[in-house]
């Protein structure tokens, strides 16, 4: 087919026949009902687009969210998940089927990425048949960074905007044409901050190799190229300083950070390569336009060589992996990938494009052997997939590719590679037409796309029934007051709760806050890694941070009323809650205390209700048995004893007026993936076991045992592993104690919309309104009118001061940056069009070569900082310290 704009149509069509087949084989929606939503889509994506719908619809705006973390700035969880048009598309699906159409979604995202890859060669490559740029766009778009990435549905519409960045960066370079450049950078900024990290590092090195080493623009001309390119950069920082500047102030905040030079010291030399050269192996076409030469393109194919190795030298050496994903990565060890497989496929392209002649010989022979290797290809992928399906599954389990996965990805990729190196060395050789090359290519892409596709995104099918009975938990409540729910397991995702439209204490993110954790940890709630969950707490901290319903396993048979109940969950009330806005003494502490959790509830109760009466009761064990125990300067060390005797600890606690007890152990502050103590316990309460393997990521908060009343509770914990801990024990809490205290605390009577605050309470003297909201800069107070000190309490949350008599609140947020952010953005506008207007002005020798001066320093000090001082600092940390 001839390379007209109507041959654009292949790449998508390719795609959407190609992932059509696949849905069809795994049974996945819209042709069957199983969903590819599996990992971060269904612990972040999915449940904060529906977030997002919750907020849209609901008309409290985008700023601010009460859904997750008990209230939390949401334009950096946008910018970081969610800030494309695509993402509007929830609107229109409900809730309970948005876990099957995602489907949907990925595949026309994967479609668009087809179809902007093949405008991008149809552009640059005008030899290239319409066929021959379809192969590559449907490469571009199968890779393997989309298949094994696209949980993170975000990251598909920066890889889709990609390749019309490279159109707008020769514009740009070549045409001094920037305005496209500006606007597309703008948008990908937009579109996700994280990933434009890595391609700004990227822009630094492609310029300045461009424009130093193999550029075909004069010398004379660099500078111009060199100035225009730093303009346009300003020009889209400028553009999109709202976010940037929002999203900067609030990462800075989260418990994300590393200890840098801790990080890249650590670990590996060498990266996983069984996973991140998977990102690679789906291209055949990418290593073949590396090997086959482009006499066509000699300057540019050195160029684009080196771009291809210095992106994948990250894939192979880990400290500069790292680097690439500023100091630590968790998962998805390439984020950067879709970069590597571009440079690669645009080496093809050259290739492609600088054959064009008509065969010299019709050789049957060299057909059988082009279609022979073809075959056995296709013999290849279908063995693998019949013989060895059960090895396919590791990375939809765990986000790495294990041995044997990594055996059988690595078999298909030889048996495809050489089917394309058998078909490009006989059409070099001009003894196959251009029509015959494109249907091989066309033919190995294909089978490869099924294959990967099948083991990356088919393998992850799954039945959504789990998922839809917890969305249909949505619009259960009817309660216009404000008030939080909480979970007693975590039997769904997290970020689900606020998803189904519940206010909640839990969020899982890059952006959850490091004090908000911490406190979390402190009041005994479970956390790990970057997730605060609504599980775990106490009778206080519930009723303190307004916890006024729980969802439960159905059957629970905790008091309280029944409000809906499916085949698995159910709600039910909880008793004896405070609403948002709590009366109390002024003064309250900043930090909580570095204690015991049960130490820690004690200061909440006698702070919060200015009571000096002893609300919990630290229980020592009746009986020890085969274990040791030592206490030294508030650290607990429990070792098991010799022998097979089983080791553990035995309480007999005899409770005469109602008692809430609870069973913990806890060690650091931390955000560790596992922590030590992990799995320690099997506990057992009146001879029925309760829990084992507690703590776990799960479940690490203060553990309830139940609510007791004249009775002798006999608890049992038996260890597993020996542990160290800051807070171990049985605690009760006196429950008739603290209901009385909750009904005579004074309330204030308040309305929350957004990150608005509103109403009224009384006040006696020196007293303070207490919060349950995460303290943060963005909020502002008004007391009567005049300006009010918002403190931070408890480490993480907030108490305005009050005036005698009564008070009218109003509490405001403004996303921290957002009135710097309008103001640059402004200025940003201005330049754009001054750009417009005086774009054939002269600029002065002196800025080009300023700008080239500065190109080329930046593009050394990358070279250093990312490639060569990260290897440094692991060969120092591992070979020269003794």
């Amino acid at each position: 087919m001839k390379h007209t704009k109507c041959s654009l149509i292949l790449a998508p069509a390719g795609v959407f026949l190609l992932l059509s087949a696949v849905y069809l084989l795994c049974g996945l929606f819209p042709y069957g009902e199983n969903t590819i939503a599996w990992g971060d889509m269904t612990q972040q994506v999915i449940p904060l687009l529906l977030e997002l719908k919750q907020m849209l619809l609901g008309g409290d705006g985008l700023s601010f969210s009460h859904l997750t973390a008990g209230g939390m700035n949401f334009v950096g969880v946008i910018l970081f998940f969610m800030a494309s048009p695509f993402s509007l598309l929830a609107l229109l699906i409900s809730d309970i089927q948005l876990i099957v159409w995602v489907n949907v979604l990925v595949m026309a995202k994967l479609m668009l990425c087809g179809f902007c890859a093949q405008w991008f060669f149809f552009k640059k490559f005008p030899k290239l048949s319409g066929g021959l740029s379809a192969v590559l766009g449907i490469s571009y778009a199968m890779c393997g960074y989309a298949l094994l990435f696209f949980q993170n549905m975000i990251w598909l519409d920066f890889m889709a905007l990609f390749p019309l960045l490279l159109l707008a960066l020769d514009r740009l370079l070549v045409r001094s044409r920037p305005m496209a450049f500006i606007f597309v950078l703008s948008g990908m900024l937009i579109i996700n901050l994280y990933l434009s990290y890595m391609l700004i590092l990227f822009l630094v090195l492609f310029c300045g190799f461009y424009l130093f080493f193999f550029s075909e623009i004069e010398k004379k001309s660099r500078g111009h190229a060199a100035f225009l390119l730093g303009i346009s950069v300003l020009l889209a920082a400028l553009l999109t300083a709202p976010a940037w500047l929002s999203f900067w102030s609030q990462y800075l905040n989260s418990a994300r950070g590393v200890d840098l030079i801790t990080s890249l010291s650590g670990g590996n030399f060498f990266a996983d390569i069984r996973t991140t050269f998977c990102i690679l192996l789906p291209c055949p076409l990418l290593i073949a336009g590396a090997i086959f030469p482009a006499p066509d393109y000699p300057k540019k194919r050195r160029l684009f060589l080196w771009l291809l190795l210095l992106m994948a030298v990250p894939l192979c050496i880990d400290p500069v992996n790292r680097m690439w994903h500023t100091g630590s990565y968790q998962a998805f060890p390439a984020r950067y990938g879709y970069i590597t497989v571009m440079m690669g496929l645009v080496l093809a392209a050259m290739m492609l494009s600088s054959y064009q002649g008509a065969p010299k010989y019709s050789r049957r022979k060299v057909l059988y052997l082009c279609w022979g290797t073809m075959a056995f290809y296709l013999l290849t992928v279908i063995g693998v997939l019949v013989f060895l399906d059960k090895d396919l599954k590791q990375y939809v389990r765990s986000l790495w590719v294990n041995d044997g996965q990594f055996v059988s990805i690595l078999l298909v990729f030889v048996a495809g590679f050489l089917c394309v190196f058998v078909t490009l060395f006989c059409w070099q050789n001009q003894w196959l037409t251009r029509r015959t090359l494109a249907l091989l290519l066309c033919a190995s892409t294909l089978t490869g796309g099924f294959f990967y596709s099948d083991v990356f995104l088919g393998q992850a099918a799954r039945s959504p029934q789990s998922w839809q009975l917890a969305a249909d938990l949505t619009g259960r409540i009817d309660d216009t007051d404000y008030y939080r729910v909480k979970m007693e397991n975590k039997d769904f995702d997290i970020n689900l709760l606020g998803g189904i439209g519940y206010n909640n204490l839990g969020h899982y993110t890059s952006l959850t806050s490091e004090e908000y954790l911490f406190g979390m940890k402190k009041l005994g709630y479970s956390c790990y890694w970057m997730e605060t969950s609504p599980v775990g707490g106490t009778v206080l901290t519930d009723a303190l941070l307004c916890n006024r319903y729980i969802i439960e396993r159905t059957g629970s048979e905790e008091e309280g009323e029944l409000l809906y109940i499916n085949e698995k969950y159910q709600i039910r009330a909880l008793s004896d809650t405070l609403p948002l806005g709590i009366v109390t003494n002024s003064g309250l502490s900043e930090q909580l205390t570095d204690g015991t959790r049960s130490e820690v509830q004690q200061q909440l109760f006698q702070e919060i209700f200015q009571s000096e009466e002893q609300l919990i009761t630290s229980y020592e064990p009746a009986e020890q048995q085969n274990i040791s125990v030592e206490r030294t300067s508030g650290h607990y060390r429990l070792q098991r004893g010799e022998g097979s005797n089983p080791s553990g600890l035995v309480w007999s606690i005899p409770v005469t007026q109602r008692q809430a007890l609870y069973f913990d152990c806890f060690d650091a502050l931390s955000t560790k993936l596992t922590e030590p103590i992990n799995g320690a316990f099997t506990v057992s309460v009146n001879g029925e076991e309760l829990i084992q393997g507690y703590p776990s990521k799960s479940k690490n908060g203060l553990l309830y045992l139940g609510t007791f009343e004249n009775e002798t509770v006999q608890v049992q914990v038996t260890l597993h592993k020996d542990v160290e801990a800051k807070s171990f024990g049985v605690y009760g809490m006196d429950l008739p104690l603290l209901a009385s205290q909750l009904q005579s605390r004074k309330t204030a009577d308040l309305t929350v919309r957004g990150g608005s605050i509103q109403g009224t309470c009384e006040s006696s003297g020196e007293e303070w309104l207490f919060l349950s909201v995460p303290y943060d800069k963005g909020f502002s107070a008004k007391v009567n009118g005049s300006e009010a000190e918002i403190y931070r309490v408890f480490d993480t949350f907030m108490a305005v001061p009050l005036q005698d008599g009564e008070n009218v609140i109003q509490i405001e947020y403004q996303t921290p940056g957002a009135k710097a952010g309008l103001l640059l953005c402004l200025t940003g506008i201005l330049g754009v069009a001054l750009l417009g207007i005086f774009k054939r002005i002269k600029i002065p020798a002196m800025f080009e070569k300023a700008a080239v001066f500065l190109l080329g320093g930046m593009a050394l000090l990358i070279l250093a900082v990312v490639y060569l001082a990260p290897v440094l600092l692991w060969v120092k940390a591992h070979f020269l310290i003794s």
